[in-house]
Formats: C-alpha cells, structure tokens, sequence
C-alpha cells in the first residue's frame, strides 16, 4: 500500500479536479493503473437540486488518460449511483472530467483528436492503441 505523501503526489500529478488518487499500479508492458474516487461525499440531484450523500451503488470502470512519462495511464474510477433524500431520484454522479459512456476522460480525447487533425487517423489509432472508430466517436463527440 502507497504511503500518503506518494497518494498526494499522485494526485497532483493526476491533476484533475475533485479526484483523489487511492492507490496506484505499475503493470510492466501496459502502463499505470491509478484508482481515483471523487472527493466531493455529497452530489446534487438532478432532479429536485438537493445535494444527498446517500450511495445507492457503486459502479467502478476503467478509462484511459493521457499518458504520463511515456507510459499508458488507465483510471479506475467509481461512478457511485446516488438516491435522492428529498424526491427518490437515483441517478448517476457527474464526473467533470470523464463523459459518461465513454471508456476516456475528456482531455485525452482532446489530445487524440488534435493528433489526428495534425497528421492521419491511422497514425494516431496506432500510437494510442485504439481503433479508428474509436477516434471517429470522439470526433463525433466534439461535434456535438
């Protein structure tokens, strides 16, 4: 288990905002696994607007982020599913940085498809191991 001071250095080096670095992992040929959870305990409704820190579910998944130091970096995040004090509602918690259904946080996105602008989409598929369609649903994201 890290110590402290390597978590918050992790964390600052994550640089995202409202995410705290937990534990991290070093995957020789596949890169760094950084699990993260939203600081924030209480999450407003989408719905009524009342903020409620009643967890429902927990729903952990991995997403790519940009890489650090040539190394891929993969996030496990916990997207919790929330109940509502107030009016009921469960839904999902909003994470600034990652859009939901998608498996990359949105700076990653950014840097893959001003890559692609730059030079060819196969070249950047290649270079971040993704599919070309993969790069065509960012575009599309970015569209919209």
């Amino acid at each position: 288990m890290p110590s402290n001071p390597e978590l918050k250095l992790m964390t600052k080096l994550l640089n995202l905002d409202g995410m705290k670095v937990k534990d991290y992992q070093f995957i020789e040929q596949v890169g760094i696994t950084l699990y993260i959870e939203h600081e924030p305990r209480a999450v407003p409704c989408p719905q009524c607007g009342k903020s409620t820190r009643k967890l429902h579910q927990n729903h952990r998944y991995v997403v790519r982020d940009l890489p650090l130091m040539e190394q891929s970096v993969y996030l496990q995040v916990n997207r919790r599913q929330m109940k509502c004090q107030n009016c009921g509602k469960k839904f999902s918690e909003d994470l600034e940085a990652i859009p939901k259904k998608r498996t990359y946080t949105k700076r990653f996105r950014q840097k893959v498809v001003q890559e692609t602008l730059e030079g060819t989409l196969s070249k950047t598929a290649r270079k971040y191991g993704l599919s070309e369609r993969e790069i065509e649903t960012m575009l599309k994201d970015l569209g919209k």
